[in-house]
């Protein structure tokens, strides 16, 4: 009866390691498949604007492209960088991230709040705005 169970523990434990195996590189199948749904909505989502510059870092090459999506296609999308003239076309299955370029952002904002500061510089200095 001990061998019995024994060896029915052992075939349930030897089974459970093969097949929890395969639903662990399904799980990965279906991470990876979800991912690029989610790349592909948001390509899509910002379509081929060129005044919304993206920055792609890519999975294989270790390296990030930056640039504005001009292209969208089924598998793949086009990302084009204007200062270099590169166009790079990027499948979807090979993007780690995706995100919109801030930089131009940061720079706007900082180009505001000069302009800010320099009129109200000169709005004191020329003695309007202490007390009368």
């Amino acid at each position: 009866m001990v061998k019995k169970s024994l060896t029915l523990t052992l075939a349930v434990l030897v089974l459970n390691v093969f097949f929890g195996t395969i639903a662990f590189a399904q799980t990965q199948d279906n991470k990876d498949a979800q991912h690029e749904r989610d790349v592909q909505i948001f390509v899509n989502r910002f379509g081929t604007d060129n005044r919304f510059p993206v920055v792609v870092n890519l999975k294989n090459d270790k390296k990030s492209v930056r640039g504005y999506i001009s292209e969208i296609k089924d598998d793949t999308f086009v990302v084009t960088n204007r200062k270099k003239n590169t166009s790079t076309t990027i499948e979807y299955r090979n993007v780690k991230r995706i995100v919109k370029d801030t930089s131009h952002d940061l720079l706007i904002a900082i180009a505001v709040i000069t302009g800010v500061l320099l009129t109200a510089a000169l709005i004191c200095g020329t003695g309007h705005c202490g007390p009368d």
